[in-house]
């Protein structure tokens, strides 16, 4: 257990991507939680329209002294929130 990439997504077949719900879990060590590619943005429903709300990963260790997250694009097409405790952060 230690240093995990995780990513739970199915790259090449955007009909799973809609409405995908996951849970990553790295556990101990440096992990990298992938959320895009240099080809798109995960957890997306492609619908210009809404924000994408119903597709989302929630990382449940996150360490930011040592995890990454990976994104595609700008951090301004994600809406990273961090929760400590229950209280968001």
């Amino acid at each position: 257990v230690g240093n995990d990439t995780l990513n739970r997504t199915e790259e090449n077949n955007l009909e799973l991507q809609l409405n995908e719900q996951d849970t990553l879990i790295g556990g101990a060590g440096r992990d990298k939680f992938i959320l895009g590619d240099e080809n798109q943005v995960y957890y997306r429903d492609r619908n210009l329209n809404t924000e994408g709300g119903a597709d989302y990963a929630f990382i449940e260790d996150f360490d930011p002294q040592q995890d990454q997250i990976q994104l595609a694009g700008d951090r301004s097409l994600y809406d990273l929130s961090f929760y400590n405790n229950g209280q968001n952060s």
